[in-house]
């Protein structure tokens, strides 16, 4: 049993991983957003959530 069940929860895991990485990326950047190159381009936040997470990303691409 755990030969199929410990690998099916680590892959449903990474979906869930992945699936929360899109919807963040698409929150941040819109729908237009391009995950291949440098965008110089930043949308206005509209709240200080918002803002606040505007904040983290711009000091993660910073940091590499």
């Amino acid at each position: 049993m755990k030969d199929w069940f410990v690998p099916s929860i680590g892959f449903g895991l990474f979906v869930y991983f992945m699936l929360f990485v899109i919807l963040y990326t698409i929150k941040i950047g819109g729908p237009n957003v391009s995950l291949h190159t440098q965008s110089k381009y930043t949308p206005q936040p509209k709240n200080d959530t918002e803002k606040f997470l505007q904040d983290v990303s711009k000091s993660v691409r910073e940091s590499f």
